[in-house]
């Protein structure tokens, strides 16, 4: 276990409040994962945010909200990188840089999908 994370967990926790939460929920809706958000100084664990789905009203349906706009942006990030992939080739000054690029960046939206797959496999994955 890192310094850094042993200081956050002996840390005295942190108070649910709607400045913390709409930062929380920001972060999630542009898909930034949970534990890197809990990182930062003044923010609560991962495990704290995780309570507070239970115990405060509300917060897990805009917690599911958060999500789901952070899917979104994710499929939008993929489709990004896949409709970039012919002016990237363009730039290109040989052939076989054109291949690498298409390779690179098919395998970059690729991974981005896997993603949607993992956080939410019922709507991304059906059959799985």
């Amino acid at each position: 276990m890192s310094a850094n994370k042993r200081a956050k967990e002996d840390a005295p926790p942190v108070a649910y409040s709607e400045r913390i939460a709409n930062k929380i929920l920001d972060a999630l809706a542009q898909a930034i994962p949970l534990a890197r958000v809990c990182r930062e100084k003044g923010m609560p664990t991962d495990r704290t945010v995780r309570g507070w789905l239970v115990k405060v009203p509300g917060f897990a349906q805009r917690y599911d909200i958060a999500r789901t706009a952070g899917m979104d942006y994710v499929a939008w990030e993929a489709r990004q990188i896949l409709d970039g992939i012919p002016a990237k080739q363009a730039a290109c000054k040989t052939h076989m840089e054109a291949i690498w690029t298409m390779r690179c960046e098919t395998i970059r939206a690729r991974k981005r999908i896997d993603v949607l797959k993992y956080w939410q496999p019922k709507i991304h994955a059906p059959g799985k």
